[in-house]
């Protein structure tokens, strides 16, 4: 069981933080200390201890170090956003520089700040850097990509025509075009899949859970903005992360959990002088 303590001679007994509690831990009474009433149903989101100014609550081992004092509201304006936003673009060429792991920690403990449906932190990262390892998953990825792109091509064909609308079949006739492209450069060499990235990391999820795969992907953006941010540059990867079944087979994934989102990651070698 969670222990939550509010210490007496620290506590403004404003309530403040009851009243933000949605799971009707704690209950208030103008000018008391708040009162743990129902402990079991903390889901340790810590909105309590980010709104009490004294520091005189703890939530079980929520290290009260690592809330800081927020400046959200000065950080960054709307329009500075909205232009840092518009000039993120996938990064399909990389320096021929390994990610340092100081700097890969740095943008996990960010990822695992994205939000999660009910507070369940479930999400799971993995990250490869062994290029014997990369290249595997790589000639896995594009075996695979042969089998779809035969069927993709069959459904975008005159079979296809008379089974779904014209739209359908127009849609599979592009994502074929992107099989075409993917197994001609691999045939001649060039490694249009991963484009030589230093390293691969992989989102995952509980795969029973409706959220799971939400939960994942929300870690997975918070972590490429925070890359840009860092000079780093990220590719969300399409072929990779619709074979999960083909990478489970070769990464060890936690038990229940399932690849919902796959990466390339490293320095950028070249920027864009123009917005998206």
């Amino acid at each position: 069981m969670i222990d939550i303590i509010i210490t007496d001679g620290k506590c403004a007994k404003c309530g403040l933080c009851a009243i933000e509690c949605g799971n009707d831990v704690l209950t208030w009474e103008q000018g008391s200390v708040p009162i743990v009433e129902n402990v079991h149903y903390c889901i340790q989101c810590g909105r309590c201890m980010a709104k009490c100014m004294s520091n005189a609550i703890q939530v079980g081992t929520l290290p009260v170090e690592k809330f800081y004092s927020s400046v959200a509201e000065d950080l960054i304006n709307p329009d500075d956003l909205e232009l840092f936003l518009r000039s993120k673009r996938s990064c399909r060429t990389y320096k021929d520089k390994v990610v340092e792991k100081e700097v890969l920690e740095k943008l996990l403990d960010i990822a695992q700040i994205a939000p999660t449906a009910m507070n369940t932190l479930e999400k799971t990262f993995i990250v490869v850097q062994d290029p014997q390892k990369i290249e595997e998953i790589r000639k896995a990825i594009l075996r695979q990509a042969k089998k779809t792109f035969a069927m993709v091509r069959l459904f975008s064909g005159r079979l296809g025509s008379l089974i779904f609308p014209k739209e359908t079949v127009a849609a599979f006739e592009h994502i074929a075009i992107d099989f075409k492209l993917l197994l001609d450069h691999a045939e001649s060499g060039a490694d249009s899949l991963f484009h030589e990235a230093p390293c691969l990391v992989l989102f995952t999820g509980i795969g029973m859970d409706a959220n799971g795969k939400d939960n994942a992907l929300a870690a997975m953006h918070y972590f490429m903005l925070q890359a840009e941010t860092m000079g780093l540059g990220t590719c969300i990867n399409g072929f990779a992360s619709t074979s999960s079944r083909v990478l489970a087979k070769l990464i060890d994934v936690p038990r229940f959990y399932k690849i919902f989102g796959v990466i390339t990651l490293g320095y950028s070698a070249s920027g864009f002088p123009k917005t998206i």
